[in-house]
């Protein structure tokens, strides 16, 4: 039996991924946040876009490392709602 990553439908996944990625890239405002996130644990879809992303946009993306609590994201929501 195949591997789930071994198959066209996961590697069609990953492609839209980096698609979607893409379109999102484009759409960001100077000095925006672009958030990425996954429900799963692997390698392709979480660490492996981003590096690919932050390697292919140098000049419009910097890799972040900071932990967002629950209060910052909403009053971070706020914000842009109200902006």
């Amino acid at each position: 039996m195949k591997s789930w990553y071994a198959t066209k439908t996961f590697q069609r996944h990953i492609v839209a991924r980096v698609v979607a990625c893409m379109q999102a890239v484009s759409l960001l405002k100077p000095g925006g946040v672009l958030v990425y996130s996954t429900c799963t644990i692997t390698v392709e879809e979480n660490e492996a876009i981003v590096a690919w992303a932050v390697n292919t946009f140098r000049r419009q993306l910097q890799l972040v490392d900071q932990v967002i609590t629950m209060m910052n994201f909403l009053m971070m929501m706020i914000m842009m709602m109200l902006s």
